[in-house]
């Protein structure tokens, strides 16, 4: 059994992967610290069997670059473990069919067993509401991440290949559905819908 950890502190990373030695003599415990070095192990087309998947380390964009993760990893069960505890968040995960949502305050028998279960085939969340979230598509989704960059309508254009006028109207249906008057509002919302800079360690 391999399960991939992707964590950018060390010895979160180190201490998870003692807690995991419980599971089997013979899990292969195998480490990334970046978004790009999953992409790495992804495209090698190493054989994981499961990806914890901390939701701030450097390179990601919140549940944007989870997304592309799991586009390509559909075979390979995924379960994010992070202090970021935003039921937006955790909304989007359980949506988009990830395995699991593991609180970094879990203790560790808890998180233990959860993983058990996930490697079972059942899928574990915690108890939240999950009713009332916003909706965007992709195309949406990545023009919020870029405005919570800061991008200006034209960077945005730049950068999607899109005319201006184009932007401009998708970012006045982004305001409208999130309730905001503003950009730095909507750049606020944005940050909190897609996980980016969020409480994660």
């Amino acid at each position: 059994m391999r399960i991939l950890i992707a964590d950018d502190h060390t010895l979160f990373r180190d201490c998870l992967s003692l807690w995991l030695e419980q599971l089997s003599n013979q899990v292969d415990i195998i480490m990334a610290a970046t978004y790009q070095e999953v992409l790495n192990h992804l495209g090698n087309e190493e054989k994981i069997d499961l990806i914890l998947l901390d939701l701030s380390m450097p390179d990601m964009q919140g549940t944007l670059s989870i997304e592309k993760i799991y586009s390509i990893a559909k075979k390979t069960a995924i379960a994010v473990i992070s202090a970021d505890e935003r039921r937006e968040v955790i909304r989007f995960c359980f949506d988009l069919g990830l395995a699991g949502y593991i609180s970094k305050s879990t203790d560790g028998e808890t998180l233990i067993n959860w993983i058990r279960r996930i490697l079972d085939g059942q899928r574990c969340f915690p108890v939240i509401d999950l009713c009332e979230s916003y909706e965007f598509n992709h195309k949406q989704k990545q023009i919020m991440a870029l405005l919570a960059e800061g991008c200006s309508n034209k960077d945005i254009a730049t950068k999607l290949f899109l005319s201006e006028g184009t932007i401009k109207q998708y970012v006045s249906e982004i305001l409208k559905q999130m309730g905001v008057d503003n950009r730095v509002q909507a750049a606020i919302k944005a940050r909190e819908y897609l996980g980016i800079g969020g409480n994660g360690v």
